[in-house]
């Protein structure tokens, strides 16, 4: 958009422009149709990165308190 001068369009940044975006990045050029193809295995790849992620975190915050909680008290 930026090349051609045009204006960006007022929907940049909402939930329905993300999800087009994904969806362009989901998909994949099918040679013997001439089409383009949803591939689904790059969802998968998505959710398994956010779940992981959020283990992580979960993991990192688990060991904090209870870290945390075993340090003995100064008086």
């Amino acid at each position: 958009m930026l090349i051609t001068g045009s204006a960006i369009p007022p929907e940049v940044g909402t939930l329905q422009e993300i999800m087009q975006r994904v969806r362009i990045i989901c998909s994949v050029y099918d040679p013997l149709t001439g089409k383009y193809r949803t591939d689904y295995s790059l969802y998968f790849m998505f959710a398994g990165f956010l779940t992981f992620v959020g283990f992580m975190i979960f993991l990192s915050i688990n060991f904090w308190k209870n870290r945390r909680r075993e340090q003995p008290r100064t008086p």
